[in-house]
């Protein structure tokens, strides 16, 4: 359990949105509080349909603990990024 503030999970999700609008490899960070996270692009790609997809690996830090995940999100004929 990560136990991450509300303000904490928000600047996470920022972190997302901005690695997934930059270029693969980039890493994007942030910290709040004694927890600090980043995230990076590791793979780009199409999906059946056409859309662009990134993978991507988000890193969180905290008392000394690192936890990693990675997921894919897709961007929809929308305009929005989301997770298939």
């Amino acid at each position: 359990v990560l136990n991450l503030s509300s303000v904490q999970i928000e600047l996470h999700h920022q972190a997302v949105y901005a690695a997934l609008d930059a270029p693969v490899g980039k890493v994007i960070s942030w910290s709040r509080g004694g927890r600090s996270g980043t995230v990076v692009v590791i793979n780009s790609g199409y999906d059946s349909s056409g859309n662009l997809c990134k993978e991507y690996r988000q890193t969180i830090y905290y008392n000394g603990r690192t936890t990693t995940e990675v997921a894919v999100s897709c961007l929809s004929s929308g305009g929005y990024w989301i997770s298939p």
